[in-house]
């Protein structure tokens, strides 16, 4: 079996965990809530026309509010950043279970986010054209790295 991995925008209810999301040393969840709240923002840049270049200008602007979305869009996003990006596999009963990204994926949820960036790792083509048919908007973009489950600093459930 040869497994595709592509880039959609997914409604963040559409994304089941496979366990408890447990607490973490990594990140509060507040500062989790603030990073994820420029998510909102990046995508209204990107729908009206904001370049990589734009968002490196970010990255270096003053204000911090600006920084902030330029770093969530290099971490999320870009096609360089790697770090932070939120990944799915898709399940044999076409459900999506988060492999990487589970507190980024509560954020967002307790913040009423709407749609996430995720990398979606599908058995095949054809299960990848099954779950992008079920999207109201699929963005693709190009294949990262595997997805990795770093849960070594998480404790307990929450």
């Amino acid at each position: 079996m040869a497994w595709t991995r592509d880039r959609f925008n997914v409604p963040p209810e559409l994304l089941g965990q496979d366990g408890p999301v447990l607490s973490t040393e990594k990140a509060s969840s507040d500062q989790l809530r603030d990073y994820m709240r420029q998510v909102p923002k990046v995508y209204d840049l990107l729908r009206s026309g904001a370049t990589p270049a734009d968002f490196a200008a970010l990255r270096r602007a003053r204000d911090p509010r600006d920084r902030a979305v330029g770093e969530c869009h290099l971490r999320l996003f870009a096609e360089s950043g790697r770090d932070h990006r939120i990944e799915a596999e898709l399940a044999p009963d076409g459900t999506l279970v988060v492999t990487r990204g589970r507190h980024r994926v509560e954020a967002a949820r307790e913040l009423g986010l709407t749609e996430l960036p995720v990398e979606v790792r599908a058995p095949d083509t054809a299960a990848r054209d099954a779950f992008a048919a079920t999207l109201p908007e699929p963005a693709q973009a190009s294949t990262p790295a595997a997805p990795t489950r770093d849960q070594s600093r998480d404790r307990t459930p929450r």
